[in-house]
């Protein structure tokens, strides 16, 4: 009978814990009462045997507790560190972000500026473009007007030669009858 308890002792002892509570205490009391009916020397033996069984549940599970709190801790310091570089890698990846957010509005406040400037220069070349017609026009009526005082300072050239030419007949013609004239008196007082 102490056998079969120690072993269920023992049996939970190795268990993977989820007996806890209830069934804990009914094999303590089994344990409990078989040790109290067992006579000394058995009691010793068996006791002992429980107490070693104890012991190596509870260095095993100290073991696992070391193991698990150095792991934790690895953890931890792994995931502080993770946190860490991701802070970091958030903080440069903003700032990058806001350097290329004040990029894009320098771009397009540039690109703005030059589509009114463009528009300014449309404006420019437009009203020019008009001064030029317009200074087109004025050259092709002072042409026209060139060419008509041509044509009359032809013309006036023209009747001026005519004149002149008309003049010098009539210069002639004065001459002849002058000639005719004085011939007549002459001839008139030679008679």
């Amino acid at each position: 009978r102490g056998v079969d308890a120690l072993r269920s002792w023992q049996d939970w002892l190795d268990g993977d814990g989820e007996d806890e509570g209830p069934a804990a205490e009914e094999i303590c009391r089994q344990l409990g009462s078989a040790l109290e009916k067992m006579p000394a020397k058995p009691l010793s033996r068996v006791g002992r045997a429980a107490v070693q069984a104890a012991a190596k549940r509870v260095s095993v599970a100290r073991a696992a507790v070391r193991e698990t709190a150095e792991t934790h801790g690895d953890l931890q310091r792994q995931a502080v560190a993770y946190g860490e570089r991701a802070a970091h890698q958030e903080g440069a990846a903003r700032s990058e972000l806001e350097d290329r957010k004040a990029e894009l509005v320098d771009a397009r406040d540039q690109a703005a500026a030059r589509e009114k400037e463009t528009e300014r220069l449309k404006e420019e070349s437009s009203a020019k473009v008009e001064e030029l017609k317009e200074a087109e026009a004025q050259l092709r009526s002072a042409l026209a007007d060139l060419e008509a005082a041509k044509a009359r300072e032809r013309e006036q050239a023209a009747r001026h030669r005519a004149q002149v030419n008309m003049l010098d007949s009539l210069q002639s013609e004065l001459e002849q009858v002058r000639a005719a004239a004085a011939k007549d008196d002459a001839q008139r007082l030679a008679t």
